[in-house]
């Protein structure tokens, strides 16, 4: 997962009144977004009461929500240490580890958490995301088919295996997935994005046009369906306005013009190569 936020988590134990008013009040403060302040205050509980396994396992999502891994791996670490049979520590270090790189770790991490866990649903998708990256994409869709038999109206379960098959070459497959989440949430502008981008592999120009131009009614910042629509205008030999969807684009991310170059020169080959044998243009 690119990014995550782990849940607050308000876990059960028997401890000191103090300590436990300080798990409560930085509870609270996490849930009103002020991280420095319930960092504070897990912290003191902790030190009140080091084996306090909430406390420490909240503030490992505090410093995971602020993007501090390293730390937020030595906290679910500690959890294991106290719960060696919590699930969840072992899925939320795991999504730590990925996100410094140490796949293997996080890898291993997964697989416990299964074990622990055979129905976590997260952890399936987890797995699922981490193999993705890694190109495994026949184990990827595997493990997100599971996800989604355990929790199937999530939405980023069918996003993802979507893009696997689309990666793997699947592309019946793909659509099929893209149609399920705008089933599930007709407003998603990427999922209409991605659908699009099935269409125009399939070579089914018109289809994948309507899917950008949603995409774009939906999320008019979002840069990505214009340069996609602007290729299939091209194919469609459409030129003007192809030209008009891809200066939207670069005002949008002028960062990016040498990209956009790169795939309008690429689809402008795809149409000569389209072109009857002789075809001077």
């Amino acid at each position: 997962m690119p990014s995550w936020s782990p849940p607050l988590q308000d876990r059960s134990g028997g401890d000191s009144p103090e300590s436990l008013q300080l798990f409560e009040r930085a509870l609270k403060k996490q849930e009103q977004g002020d991280r420095q302040g319930a960092f504070d205050d897990y912290s003191l509980a902790i030190a009140l009461n080091p084996t306090l396994v909430n406390a420490i396992f909240n503030r490992g999502n505090v410093l995971t929500e602020s993007g501090q891994f390293a730390g937020a791996v030595a906290d679910y670490t500690k959890v294991i240490e106290l719960m060696p049979r919590d699930a969840e520590a072992y899925l939320y270090r795991g999504n730590a580890y990925r996100e410094l790189g140490l796949h293997a770790e996080a890898m291993a991490d997964y697989n416990l958490a299964l074990t622990l866990s055979p129905r976590l649903a997260a952890g399936f998708l987890a797995r699922a995301m981490l193999r993705t990256s890694q190109r495994d994409y026949v184990a990827a869709i595997a493990d997100f088919t599971r996800a989604a038999q355990l929790q199937p109206a999530d939405q980023a379960v069918y996003y993802n295996r979507g893009k696997a098959y689309f990666d793997l070459g699947d592309l019946t497959r793909a659509q099929e997935d893209f149609s399920r989440v705008l089933d599930l949430n007709p407003q998603s502008a990427p999922s209409f994005n991605s659908r699009g981008m099935v269409l125009l592999n399939m070579h089914r120009h018109q289809e994948a046009e309507r899917d950008f131009t949603e995409a774009i009614a939906l999320s008019p910042d979002y840069h990505v369906p214009y340069v996609n629509r602007g290729i299939v205008r091209l194919l469609l030999q459409r030129d003007a306005d192809a030209q008009a969807d891809f200066t939207a684009a670069a005002r949008l991310r002028p960062d990016l013009q040498g990209v956009f170059q790169q795939q309008i020169a690429m689809a402008r080959k795809q149409r000569l190569a389209a072109q009857p044998a002789g075809t001077v243009r």
